[in-house]
């Protein structure tokens, strides 16, 4: 679960439309994944709120270090911003 804030707002909506994707990759850079979890953020937000909330499912199910890269485009003002995640999956039996 992550939150999205800075984003600007769709002159006539007053609605924030920001795409987002999550891709997983091992040690080397290589995605875990066929291809990175994606969804785009259209929904109502109100006015006064700067920030809205995302989840997406990240399954832990070898054991290494990853890094979790998130991207958020914001469609109205034409920006990217991506932030990495560093994260160590163990095994059970440790």
């Amino acid at each position: 679960q992550f939150a999205v804030t800075g984003f600007a707002r769709d002159a006539k909506t007053r609605q924030p439309v920001v795409a987002l994707d999550m891709v997983p990759v091992d040690a080397t850079g290589k995605p875990t994944v066929g291809k990175p979890n994606t969804y785009t953020f259209d929904a109502r937000v109100n006015d006064e709120e700067p920030v809205f909330n995302v989840r997406f499912l990240l399954f832990l199910t070898q054991p290494g270090k990853y890094t979790v890269r998130l991207r958020a485009t914001d469609k109205v003002a034409n920006k990217t911003t991506t932030f990495d995640l560093p994260v160590a999956v163990v095994s059970p039996d440790n």
